[in-house]
């Protein structure tokens, strides 16, 4: 286990050093709230293939989902040195290179779902796996943005991370070993279909996780800002090179939230701590409107990071203690296009809204709507709660 989280954290910190670099290219060379809503289009594009067809794929195909994780973490690490070939003045070339990357990425992470659902088969904790899980992702969430605000040779130290994970798995054999046990002899015609319909019946199947999941994909879609950082760091006047530092202090409030809250009590008390996560996403979010400096900006992130990390914790809970593990990779699918739905498609709704009716008016619409999406979650968690003890 202690393998696999590590080299889901190093892979994860080299994808996200790409993410701000990438991001932060487009801001440079257009300067145009739709350029930078457009990257979020494309990264939404190239998950929904990736997705729509993987899940399906790595159920039925990778017996051996460990040795295909350290491929495709290889591949990721080979086209993340195309950084070095300077082609980042060309958004066109950006746009195709995100979603290249994007691609094996979201691949890469419905092989990690399925291999680390093996650890809970075999009698792990799934709270302590979501939490473990979580850490290691809000780790590289922080530091990856922080070190491309701090540092020149953030590009290398992204190659550099996506290899050692890779590395990682290949050293520690039986990861590389773990098997998917699912064997499937005939390909049905229509394989896109069939990912989608088998992850979401699945998925279905266990209301709990999945009332958690589409509620907090739908406030993280409304209060999604990544895409206006930079416009809001520059309106204040901070270089908006400072954005991996406002981004990488969202991942540390998440990351503290996910470390400091004790196993016990996430499972206890599951339903009033996501309740009041969503409805503090929401209302924090609005407080960036008026945030009179850098240091207000960073405390607002750092406190809608916890609220996101307390409610990421959970819908992960949910999800590893509820699907079976023989359709956890065409759930893996679903719920990675949720999340894909939320950041992505977030950002490509927040920079064609502020180019349309302005940046303030953008981010406190999106909040409203978040908070009225977690206001109308409390009855649907109330009925999950039932739900979740009839099955225990």
């Amino acid at each position: 286990m202690i393998a696999l989280l590590l080299s889901r954290g190093l892979g994860a910190l080299g994808f996200q050093i790409l993410t701000v670099w990438m991001s932060f290219q487009v801001y440079r060379t257009t300067g145009s709230y739709l350029a930078m809503g457009s990257l979020g289009l494309g990264f939404f594009i190239a998950n929904l293939i990736s997705l729509l067809f993987g899940g399906f794929i790595v159920d039925r195909f990778f017996r051996r989902s460990g040795f295909a994780l350290f491929l495709l973490q290889s591949s990721l690490a080979l086209l993340a040195t195309l950084m070095f070939f300077g082609f980042s003045d060309s958004p066109r070339a950006l746009l195709a290179f995100a979603m290249a990357t994007s691609f094996l990425r979201q691949i890469r992470s419905i092989l990690y779902v399925k291999t680390l659902s093996g650890v809970v088969s075999r009698g792990g904790s799934s709270a302590s796996l979501a939490k473990w899980n979580v850490f290691s992702w809000q780790s590289a969430l922080f530091l990856g943005p922080l070190l491309f605000s701090r540092t020149e040779l953030a590009p290398a130290i992204a190659v550099a991370c996506l290899a050692l994970s890779a590395i990682v798995l290949l050293m520690k054999s039986e990861v590389i070993k773990e098997s998917g046990e699912v064997i499937v002899p005939e390909i049905p015609k229509a394989v896109w279909l069939e990912a989608l319909r088998t992850g979401w019946l699945s998925f279905r199947n266990s209301p709990v996780a999945f009332k958690a999941w589409v509620a907090d994909s739908l406030v993280m879609l409304f209060v999604g800002s990544s895409a206006l950082l930079p416009f809001l760091l520059a309106r204040h006047g901070i270089n908006p090179h400072e954005m991996g530092t406002v981004r990488g202090m969202i991942a540390f409030g998440a990351m503290f939230a996910s470390f400091g809250l004790p196993v016990r009590w996430i499972s206890q008390h599951t339903r009033r701590l996501f309740s009041v996560s969503l409805l503090g996403i929401g209302i924090l979010t609005m407080g960036l409107i008026a945030a009179p400096g850098l240091t207000a900006i960073l405390a607002i992130a750092l406190l809608i990071g916890f609220f996101d990390g307390i409610s990421v914790v959970v819908r992960d809970e949910w999800l590893l203690r509820s699907i079976p593990r023989e359709s956890m990779g065409s759930v893996a699918a679903v719920t990675l296009l949720m999340i894909s739905v939320s950041d992505d498609l977030g950002d490509f709704r927040a920079g064609v809204f502020a180019g349309w009716i302005g940046l303030n008016a953008t981010l406190l619409l999106g909040s409203a709507l978040a908070v009225a999406a977690g206001l109308a979650y409390r009855t649907p968690a109330r009925e999950a709660v039932r739900l979740e003890q009839a099955h225990s």
